[in-house]
């Protein structure tokens, strides 16, 4: 190729480049070239990710739940036991009021009858809830008979009816709610009288039914 031939080419090709610069400068200019997305942030890059967050959530929610519930545990911890001078009160306190109520509506059975009569339904549930209330156990029904007019002339006999009475109070107790292994049943017979058994009175006063509470089962 010539010198002349060979700057030719060289000032053709200077003049197709020029001119692709001037138009690429034009469309610039004229806004025809699209700007470059805008940057993304991957959710990937995220400074705390979701897992994270739910992880750390629970946590503070697991913490939160076991604070509580040691707040409950220690709150619903058992009080100390009474002491025994405060147990000889409660079981004073609790005799008072059981013989309250059986002096004000005594349990009067017929002579030599061992159903308990339907008017000592409301004094039962008196006793009842006195002896459920208190808490304590040691509870003993103490029945007794007069000397005469039950079965007369025969201790034995007595002895036999008045326990068979104080199984039925204490059976009736329990179905009101009393523990069975809190109370116990004694016939006491003609053994212990608090009257005179040659007058009607005597014997109807001997007649009776008391409640005890016991230092032990």
């Amino acid at each position: 190729m010539s010198n002349a031939t060979r700057g030719i080419t060289i000032v053709a090709t200077a003049c197709v480049l020029g001119g692709l610069a001037g138009s690429l400068l034009a469309a610039a200019t004229n806004g025809d070239v699209a700007e470059p997305p805008p940057t993304t942030m991957d959710p990937t890059t995220s400074a705390l990710p979701p897992t994270t967050m739910e992880s750390t959530t629970s946590s503070t929610s697991s913490s939160s739940d076991t604070s509580v519930s040691g707040s409950s545990a220690t709150s619903a911890s058992p009080s100390a036991p009474p002491s025994p001078t405060d147990l000889a009160q409660l079981r004073d306190a609790l005799e008072r009021d059981l013989a309250a109520a059986l002096q004000s509506n005594p349990i009067s059975f017929s002579p030599g009858e061992e159903w308990i009569p339907d008017d000592a339904a409301y004094v039962l549930r008196e006793l009842a809830q006195l002896i459920v209330d208190s808490g304590l156990d040691a509870i003993e029904v103490r029945a007794h008979t007069s000397s005469l007019t039950d079965v007369p002339l025969n201790n034995d006999a007595n002895l036999v009816l008045s326990q068979r009475r104080a199984d039925a109070v204490r059976a009736e107790l329990v179905r009101l709610g009393v523990a069975p292994g809190a109370i116990s049943a004694t016939g006491v017979g003609e053994a212990e009288p608090i009257d005179d058994n040659t007058t009607q009175a005597g014997r109807d006063k001997n007649r009776r039914v008391e409640i005890r509470v016991n230092d032990t089962p």
